[in-house]
């Protein structure tokens, strides 16, 4: 061996000698992990309270906003799809409200429409168990929401001639609306302001198919509007829609 590098090995073996008894004895035992007992124990004595009148406030195609009663703590939420999953709770915890006043508020994002969601919160702090920072809850609170996505009802509606001679022989039926992609049951009724006064009273709107049908009598020729609404009741998957068109009928 090269006589310097012998010397240097030497020097780091004398060096490590000197150092490790001292090194050894003065060493930090971290803490063990406090056990489920111990946080239970600690949790408890803490008395945190059950989040109270836990409700749905908001909805959109990929949100969900819950809130419930405030109370001076922090708190965790989650939000599952799995009606069985156990709940594992996150190790932070939202912080405290600067005030009173409001009640808790929190969204969850970026969630998909027409699909059940099991939401779980509860109030939380954090607590230092045998020298571990740990978030710590109280009991939780559950509500369940289907996440219902925007109708996809389609209506179109297209301008209908009728003759003036004709309504005097007899009521005559057009078919100006056409639904489509509806879902829930459809309803549709004639709305007065937006129609056309001298007609209003002379006509009947199927509610299931948006059909016009003029009563047989005179008319003068000329082009009327008539305003139809049409109500969608939505589904288990889809949100109730109402769509409001202006039809034109023309009597030559």
């Amino acid at each position: 061996m090269n006589k310097k590098v012998f010397a240097v090995f030497m020097s780091l073996a004398i060096f490590c000698t000197a150092f490790a008894a001292p090194m050894s004895a003065n060493a930090y035992v971290y803490p063990s992990w406090p056990t489920q007992e111990e946080i239970d124990a600690a949790t408890a004595e803490l008395n945190i309270p059950t989040p109270k009148n836990l409700r749905v406030v908001k909805t959109t195609d990929t949100t969900i906003t819950v809130s419930w009663k405030y109370e001076d703590w922090g708190y965790t939420a989650l939000c599952l799809t799995d009606p069985d999953e156990e709940p594992q709770w996150p190790s932070e915890f939202n912080a405290r409200q600067d005030t009173s006043t409001e009640d808790w508020k929190h969204t969850f994002e970026n969630l998909t429409a027409g699909t059940a969601y099991y939401i779980y919160v509860r109030h939380a702090t954090f607590a230092n168990i045998n020298q571990h920072l740990i978030c710590v809850g109280g009991d939780y609170s559950k509500i369940t929401v289907k996440l219902k996505a925007d109708n996809t009802v389609s209506v179109k509606v297209s301008t209908k001639s009728v003759k003036a001679a004709d309504l005097k022989k007899g009521k005559k039926t057009v078919k100006p609306v056409k639904i489509s992609k509806a879902n829930g049951t459809v309803k549709v009724t004639k709305v007065k302001k937006g129609t056309s006064a001298k007609l209003y009273k002379k006509i009947t709107v199927n509610k299931k198919t948006g059909a016009i049908t003029l009563k047989k009598g005179s008319y003068k020729k000329g082009t009327y509007k008539v305003k139809v609404k049409i109500t969608v009741s939505g589904n288990s998957s889809y949100k109730s829609k109402t769509v409001t068109k202006t039809v034109k009928i023309k009597i030559k």
